[in-house]
């Protein structure tokens, strides 16, 4: 069922961030100065957080990512069933694998799936949110999978979403700006970032290296930038390779062996 405040909107949300942005004219100072704080109004807020969960849902990745997660799950599953009733076989005996149509047919479940939607916009909105602000000449890259999903946490279960107190997540809003959203509990300090506004941050050579591999790494198959220059890109792959590869392995399993 679609909630009532679904925002079918008909402008781009982070092109009206990038506006107010500008709007603004802030001066960038320190990291926990308030003059670094700019308003972001809820309903605003909201939009830009739904926007993100499409950008990331509609993607080749993510129905790649999500087929990998199940068949990974179904083979759990059978795995321990077998051990259970004592039957030995060979885990390369164990076959689990999804065709194309049915691939997109769970794809599609969770696009038309607004309450799915609507949920994951609230997890995000539930984080505190920076921009960050490009200080170097290189520019944000982008992709055809932009939001960033980067795990901080190496427990078991540790870093597998939305609802993952150490997932940070990111999205480019230019080749200047990018928006960056963290779970409070990583942020214990900074009492004065509430959900009403979001904090203002330079970002240095390393920072945007940071979020340019992130892109890179986490994109299906396309890279862009508004300079069309790509050696880093193009030294990433030569020393990663399979990262170039559509049909890698994204999901692993902490829990591959039974015992």
């Amino acid at each position: 069922m679609m909630p009532t405040n679904c925002p079918l909107f008909r402008d781009d949300p982070l092109r009206e961030l990038l506006e107010q942005l500008k709007r603004c004219k802030l001066k960038f100072y320190g990291f926990y100065k308030p003059l670094n704080l700019i308003k972001i109004s809820s309903h605003l807020r909201y939009k830009i957080a739904f926007f993100c969960v499409l950008q990331d849902l509609r993607t080749k990745e993510y129905r790649e990512k999500t087929s990998q997660y199940f068949t990974m799950l179904y083979k759990s599953v059978i795995k321990f069933k077998l051990k259970y009733e004592n039957i030995d076989i060979k885990e390369s005996e164990i076959k689990v694998d999804f065709s194309k149509d049915q691939k997109k047919l769970m794809h599609l479940k969770n696009l038309a799936d607004f309450e799915f939607i609507h949920k994951l916009s609230e997890y995000l909105c539930a984080k505190k949110w920076f921009i960050g602000v490009n200080q170097t000449k290189e520019p944000f890259f982008t992709s055809d999978n932009p939001l960033i999903k980067k795990a901080h946490d190496d427990s078991i279960l540790g870093g597998i979403g939305y609802i993952s107190h150490k997932t940070e997540f990111a999205i480019p809003l230019s080749s200047k700006y990018i928006l960056i959203m963290l779970c409070p509990i990583q942020l214990k300090n900074l009492t004065n970032l509430t959900h009403k506004n979001c904090l203002v941050q330079d970002l240095d050579e390393n920072n945007v290296s940071y979020y340019n591999h992130l892109q890179v790494a986490l994109s299906y198959n396309y890279i862009f930038s508004e300079t069309n220059k790509f050696e880093m890109m193009d030294k990433y792959l030569k020393a990663t390779p399979e990262a170039a590869d559509p049909f890698r392995k994204r999901v692993t399993s902490s829990w591959n062996n039974p015992e």
